[in-house]
């Protein structure tokens, strides 16, 4: 990650409310494999951007985080069901 988050002083992430928007995941490239056991759970942990989305999707890393997720319904299926709380589709 970052210096940043190394050197911060906010020792317990789990207290704090955290979003993450994940804007058109069908438009991403990256090997998001979710049958890979490779996983990261603490945010000072180096991991590659794919680790780092499949850990966050899981509810590996920052457990408490709430995820959004947008992508169209025609793309392949990247995300396993098994992750998903909710499907909407937009007209």
């Amino acid at each position: 990650f970052f210096k940043e988050t190394k050197d911060s002083v906010i020792s317990d992430y789990e207290h704090l409310k955290v979003v993450f928007v994940l804007d058109g995941l069908d438009a991403c490239e990256l090997p998001l494999d979710f049958d890979n056991k490779e996983t990261v759970t603490d945010i000072r942990e180096p991991a590659s951007v794919d680790v780092l989305l499949t850990s966050l999707i899981r509810g590996n890393l920052l457990p408490s985080a709430q995820l959004w997720i947008t992508s169209r319904p025609s793309s392949p299926k990247k995300l396993p069901d098994e992750f998903v709380d909710r499907k909407t589709q937009i007209r």
